[in-house]
């Protein structure tokens, strides 16, 4: 046999690497050498690199056995969509994971990035060894690195100001010195195509310093880049651009006395100036023949007035007619022009996040149509309570199955409470009893397992016997799958009073 082959074969199943390839009689020589070696209890190294130092000590406790029999469950039987409120609860109890699991943890870890954190803190001192040992765990183990101003200095500056901005790094240069960043932009600014000039002005987070060159913009003779600038200013409550419209409006939106009777009204007797148009007021109809003119010119002021109310803060009314939020909007609501102004009114609360209007605004229409899609986006918007409250009266109310994407986007970017999971699965339970009395077509059973699969993850952990008691009713025998997943979630629960 060949000595190359022979060593070769020598070498197979070992966890030595290969030696230095060299004249076959010198390989197999120093292969019967560290055979020898070997034997004699004398290994040489593997590598030149010195051996890991070993994991700080970490003081805290490692989970209960009870708790890791249930991690050994959920990764045996590919349960990987419990396992995040697994290591949720380990970070609850102040425990840590012991170091075997890491591993398949982390394998599921890859495509998670808002379970990071968790996992940092339930792994302990075998982040940062991890990391070191093996550069594909990086990526997750390692914390996001802060904004460090110091390495932002002269020459970085200096080639940035000498490269074509783009979002990317105007918004690395606005983090580190905002004002900096917006000189370098007015030095570039006429050498940028307009729509590369629109997309930083649409991603630009002003702040009152940025006021005097957004100003600047509405005089442009890109409409594009004047609107995406009003759009900016809109946000800024006590900028000239919102005294401007608030001075437009309230010649607008009135309220007159008629005896003992107050009335809303909208006036559109008034000309729209160049300095209204300049703020972006006027719709751009065009009516060239005589006949449409009257109509163009009424409509192009009621848009107008909408553009005004949809963009000044609800509070600025408050203060105008010297009323709360929930009489003023009472007095909307016996107008003419009650769909209008609630149109508006609810686009301007969520623009400002004003708790009040928001408040009053849902009160009025939780039981009614008039906000559509609008209501669901502001009761996101209160505080949990609130929310949770509001969110049930509307279901209740309305024929859930046609609104099943909007549930859905509502109810799962967030922990649910006891009280909401109950009033989830009762409605749930009433609601299907409702549906297997008729037929329900393919659409409406798709949406009604894709809600369950939802309930099922993000119930309250101590309701979950009553949703096992819902789905063990012989109406919900198709929904077996849920009722295993409950099966997992209950035994993670009670593998935790051990903590």
């Amino acid at each position: 046999m060949h000595p190359e082959t022979l060593k070769q074969a020598a070498m197979v199943g070992t966890l030595h690497s290969p030696l230095t390839t060299g004249e076959p009689e010198t390989v197999l020589i120093d292969f019967v050498q560290h055979a020898i070696q070997k034997r004699a209890g004398f290994v040489p190294p593997m590598h030149s690199e010195p051996a890991p130092q070993p994991v700080k000590r970490d003081k805290r406790a490692f989970s209960h056995p009870q708790v890791i029999a249930v991690l050994e469950m959920l990764i045996s039987t590919r349960s990987h969509h419990l396992l995040g409120e697994w290591i949720e609860r380990v970070e609850r109890c102040n425990k840590r994971v012991p170091p075997e699991y890491l591993s398949s943890l982390m394998h599921w870890l890859e495509d998670r990035d808002e379970y990071h954190g968790t996992f940092r803190a339930v792994a302990g001192e075998y982040v940062p060894w991890l990391a070191e040992q093996n550069t594909r765990w990086r990526p997750i183990v390692n914390r996001p690195v802060p904004v460090n101003r110091e390495i932002y200095d002269g020459v970085w500056w200096e080639r940035a100001r000498a490269t074509p901005l783009n979002p990317e790094l105007f918004e690395k240069m606005r983090d580190v010195d905002p004002q900096r960043a917006v000189d370098i932009l007015e030095e570039q600014w006429d050498d940028l195509e307009e729509n590369a000039q629109a997309e930083l002005i649409f991603n630009f987070n002003a702040g009152y310093d940025d006021e005097p060159f957004l100003e600047s913009l509405l005089d442009g003779e890109s409409q594009l880049v004047s609107k995406f600038a009003r759009d900016q200013l809109k946000f800024l409550p006590n900028s000239r651009y919102i005294e401007r419209l608030m001075t437009y409006a309230a010649h607008c939106l009135v309220i007159e006395r008629h005896a003992t009777v107050e009335v809303v009204r909208i006036k559109l007797d008034y000309d729209l100036t160049e300095g209204m148009r300049r703020d972006g007021l006027e719709d751009g109809i065009d009516g060239d023949d005589e006949a449409r003119e009257i109509f163009r010119v009424r409509n192009q002021r009621r848009y107008a007035v909408r553009s005004m109310l949809s963009s000044l803060p609800p509070s600025l009314w408050c203060a105008h007619f010297n009323r709360d939020a929930k009489t003023l909007y009472d007095l909307f609501l016996n107008s003419q022009w009650q769909d209008t102004l609630t149109q508006d009114f609810a686009e301007a609360a969520y623009i400002h996040r004003d708790p009040d209007w928001i408040r009053a605004l849902v009160e009025a229409n939780i039981d009614g149509d008039r906000l559509g899609d609008k209501l669901l986006t502001l009761i996101s918007l209160l505080p949990e309570e609130e929310k949770d409250v509001y969110f049930l009266r509307w279901w209740m109310r309305s024929n859930s199955f046609s609104r099943r994407k909007q549930i859905k986007e509502y109810i799962t970017d967030r922990s649910w409470s006891r009280t909401f999971s109950r009033g989830i699965l009762e409605q749930l339970s009433r609601e299907h009893r409702d549906f297997t009395r008729q037929y329900m077509s393919r659409q409406q059973n798709n949406d009604l397992h894709q809600m369950i699969e939802v309930i099922v993850y993000h119930i309250h952990a101590d309701e979950i016997p009553y949703a096992r008691e819902i789905f063990s009713h012989d109406s919900m025998k198709q929904f077996t799958g849920a009722l295993s997943r409950l099966q997992l979630r209950q035994e993670i629960t009670a593998a935790f009073k051990f903590e």
